[in-house]
């Protein structure tokens, strides 16, 4: 086969992934990047934050929990919202919100800083978050549309961390927190996009809007997203700061990080190829050994290239087993309708990372770093195994 004919074949194999992509997902996706974007950049955000306002370690851990606390708790009460709100409006709260409390953010005394950031993320990130994952985990193909919104995700996060090192060696804080207001505006061009839809529409799945109780099945899922992401969070919380003290600035650092965020693509690229032929079980083993392994090159190997390696394996796992997650929990039948608590145990998960990491970790030193995502992936990797032989059928459960 020529070289031209091998771009030919995956010039069509792109083109029919990318045809699930309504304009009601793509809007949903542009308000899912802008609340993921704080926590996407959260070494930059952090590291930019300590330098402004001489935080230690375990002062950054409080920082992180608030940001992640709001959102979980915006997640948390999503059925009344759901209930009681268009999806417009909620996204309306949601960019309003985001946009004042990043403004504002490093203008505030030091003792307001961790009441802003939980508060923008309650009423911004959190608000953003449920609209997204409610749309688009309840769509058709529910793997392959959430894999290349995580991939979106990476494009996203990398591109702002090269940014945001640029701006936080001129302007500290400031110009990172500039850098999510203007993304923030941008996000204004998406709300005539889920205008359409409509808490009671019927063409909408049932299970989108509405979420009972969980299952025991479910509730298993839901246990492994929060315990995968504890051992997310715990790290990438944590790695700018780790590469500073392997000698990076905040310009390299943030090359570095964005780099990082960059490879995660491959992570997406092959669940979004892959989609439901690689199972279930293949991407929630990889995805957990991806995530122990690197935890561990990053935080206790003095090496650049290892650090990079490792924070590299972190990504990797972390966009190829939240997809399959998703799809997991938006199957049709017991578990679907328990897709608006996926950002908060997501967000559960992403605020006690960080807090374990910053309280175990004394100032210069990462073991508990490695330590805590290790463990946590193991534990995920056991709940979502769990999980997985409730609902998949026989014929599944060998994958």
């Amino acid at each position: 086969m020529s070289t031209l004919s091998r771009l030919v074949r995956w010039r069509r194999l792109i083109i029919g992934r990318l045809k699930i992509l309504t304009p009601l997902l793509l809007a949903a996706m542009v308000l899912g990047l802008t609340g993921r974007s704080v926590e996407l950049t959260l070494p930059m955000v952090l590291s930019s934050a300590a330098d402004a306002f001489a935080l230690t370690n375990r002062q950054l851990g409080l920082f992180a929990m608030a940001e992640v606390l709001g959102v979980t708790l915006a997640s948390a009460s999503s059925v009344w919202w759901l209930r009681h709100t268009r999806p417009a409006q909620l996204a309306m709260i949601g960019v309003l919100a985001f946009v004042v409390g990043n403004a504002i953010t490093p203008f505030v005394s030091p003792d307001w800083l961790i009441t802003v950031r939980f508060l923008t993320a309650l009423l911004g990130e959190g608000a953003l978050l449920i609209v997204a994952t409610s749309l688009l985990g309840s769509a058709a193909q529910a793997s392959r549309v959430y894999a290349l919104y995580m991939a979106a995700q990476m494009v996203l996060g990398a591109l702002l961390l090269g940014l945001q090192g640029e701006l936080a060696s001129r302007f500290s804080l400031l110009g990172v927190m500039a850098s999510l207001v203007g993304l923030g505006l941008i996000t204004l061009l998406a709300l005539p996009g889920v205008s359409r839809a409509s808490n009671r529409d019927p063409d909408q799945p049932t299970g989108a809007w509405h979420s009972g109780q969980p299952t025991r099945r479910a509730t298993l899922l839901l246990v492994a997203m929060g315990l995968f992401h504890v051992g997310v969070g715990g790290a990438w919380a944590f790695l700018q700061q780790r590469g500073v003290q392997l000698g990076l600035d905040f310009g390299t650092g943030g090359w570095m990080m964005s780099f990082i965020m960059f490879s995660g693509l491959a992570g997406t690229g092959l669940a979004a190829l892959g989609g439901s032929a690689l199972g279930y079980r293949l991407p929630f083993w990889l995805g957990s050994i991806g995530l122990a392994v690197g935890s561990v090159l990053a935080g206790l190997v003095d090496n650049l290239l290892w650090f990079a390696a490792g924070g590299t394996l972190i990504m990797v796992g972390w966009n190829l087993v939240v997809p399959y997650q998703i799809a997991a929990l938006g199957r049709r039948g017991p578990v679907a309708g328990q897709l608006a608590l996926v950002p908060a145990c997501q967000g559960a998960g992403l605020a006690a990372g960080p807090m374990l990491v910053g309280w175990l970790a004394g100032d210069g030193h990462f073991a508990a770093m490695a330590g805590v995502s290790a463990i946590s992936a193991a534990l995920a990797l056991m709940a979502g195994i769990g999980g997985l032989r409730m609902i998949l059928p026989d014929e599944e459960k060998g994958t």
